[in-house]
């Protein structure tokens, strides 16, 4: 749902989605392959941007089963011990200067410059960090994302306020305002 509020709330991001050269990918083959999806990158930097300030799991729970040592943190280190639960904001993550003065922003195009990006991979993590990471996970549902986003794209003008939005965090992310997306059939 994210998604389709955040490209009729951007129709100029939707334009350049819209242009991606989806129609000629699609329209050459019943099957499609990995290949084919590798050539839909504006719309996978799209999906990765959303993912980022609309991740769906707000924050994630663990629980230490050994002491852990933070360095650098309140100027001395500090010690996370064993026994305790551990809750880590990823929300936050993906908010952290580290993403650059523009990190509120609503910008796919971070994703088409790697040196735009944080250097430390684990800034982004909207299937989670490790070996406790979402098992069904990261490129099933990012292959799944590209087809579903290119096909709507393809065949739809999406229209959304997402600015409107109010937004609840309890084990998901939700709105607590009514999120009206409207798709008009492309001519």
């Amino acid at each position: 749902m994210s998604l389709l509020l955040i490209l009729g709330s951007y129709p100029d991001v939707q334009e350049r989605a819209y242009k991606e050269r989806v129609q000629e990918i699609f329209q050459s083959k019943d099957d499609l392959t990995k290949h084919d999806l590798s050539k839909l990158v504006y719309i996978e930097a799209v999906i990765k941007e959303a993912l980022r300030l609309y991740d769906c799991v707000p924050w994630v729970a663990r629980k230490l089963h050994t002491d852990i040592v933070l360095r650098k943190m309140f100027l001395a280190k500090y010690t996370l011990r064993a026994g305790n639960t551990c809750i880590l904001s990823m929300y936050g993550l993906h908010r952290h200067p580290s993403w650059g003065p523009d990190v509120k922003e609503f910008k796919p195009e971070r994703w088409l410059n790697p040196d735009t990006l944080p250097t430390n991979p684990n800034v982004y993590a909207p299937f989670g960090i490790g070996k406790r990471n979402c098992i069904g996970g990261k490129q099933y549902s990012m292959n799944v994302l590209k087809i579903s986003l290119a096909h709507i794209v393809q065949n739809f003008h999406i229209s959304s306020d997402i600015s409107k939005l109010k937004w609840k965090f309890e084990v998901v992310m939700k709105p607590t305002t009514p999120a009206l997306i409207n798709l008009t059939l492309r001519s």
